[in-house]
C-alpha cells in the first residue's frame, strides 16, 4: 500500500490535477508556500470498487498498480 501511494504522489502535476473536485475542496491539492510538505488527491468512497477505478482511470494508473 505504501508503495502504491508513493508511486501516485509521484506522478506528474499535469496527471494529478486530473483528480477533480467530485465533492466542493475535494480532489487534488498541491504543496504551496504555506504547506510545503501537504499534497493529496481525494477519491470519493475508497470502499467502492467503482470509486476507485473511476480514481485510477483518472489518473493513468494500471491495474497492475491498483
Amino acid at each position: 500500500m505504501k508503495y502504491s501511494g508513493r508511486n501516485i504522489l509521484e506522478l506528474s502535476s499535469e496527471v494529478k490535477q486530473r483528480n477533480i473536485n467530485i465533492i466542493p475542496g475535494s480532489g487534488y491539492i498541491h504543496p504551496n508556500q504555506l504547506s510545503h510538505l501537504f499534497e493529496s488527491l481525494g477519491i470519493y468512497d475508497a470502499n467502492s470498487t467503482a470509486d476507485i477505478h473511476a480514481f485510477c482511470t483518472c489518473l493513468g494508473i494500471s491495474s497492475h498498480d491498483k
